[in-house]
């Protein structure tokens, strides 16, 4: 029952991390994969309504540039309401480039939008391209996390930077605020 608040991808599989914030309680979170992988037509796709971005499957789908499909999990609550008109869209890459994506206490991922990047003579696959949407969002027993302005952002050290062979981990972080400028940080992180 957390949202990511962070996605970056450096290049490579396993060059991703990924922070998490709690917003819900265990009991009250359903949290479930999609029944089909995101088709990357352009059309919004992810979650819907009150649901939000919760986690996601990561696949490779092209070797050569490493272009990798993020299917999401979607997690509801009756704790958790979207902030209605709230919504808006950003997009999170461009074609075979890291990125990263940072969201503000407030927000959470909902749906995304993605697209085949082709090579213009041969039609072979260069990338896919995303544009996730972001919704404020009201949480009962967890409000979002507004850091005090006279304290440092919560950051959490995952992991090593670089795996043994030289490829970049995959980091997973789940940040819990503690007291007025301190945090918990949960760290897995796997070598590929």
């Amino acid at each position: 029952p957390a949202r990511l608040i962070y996605l970056m991808h450096s290049t490579g599989l396993g060059s991703l991390s990924i922070d998490c914030e709690k917003i819900a309680s265990e009991k009250s979170t359903l949290c479930t994969s999609q029944p089909s992988i995101p088709r990357c037509d352009g059309q919004l796709e992810g979650c819907t309504g009150s649901q939000w971005l919760g986690g996601i499957n990561i696949f490779e789908v092209e070797n050569t540039t490493k272009a990798v499909l993020l299917d999401p999990i979607c997690c509801s609550s009756s704790e958790v309401r979207v902030v209605p008109g709230s919504c808006i869209h950003d997009h999170l890459n461009q074609p075979i480039q890291p990125f990263d994506h940072s969201l503000v206490h407030d927000l959470f991922y909902r749906g995304f939008q993605c697209w085949h990047q082709t090579h213009y003579l041969n039609q072979t696959l260069v990338d896919l391209i995303w544009k996730v949407e972001t919704c404020a969002f009201e949480s009962e027993l967890f409000p979002p996390i507004d850091n005090d302005p006279f304290c440092e952002e919560c950051r959490c050290e995952c992991g090593p930077h670089l795996c043994d062979g030289g490829e970049y981990p995959i980091k997973v972080t789940h940040k819990k605020k503690l007291g007025e400028c301190e945090c918990e940080c949960s760290c897995n992180f796997k070598c590929l």
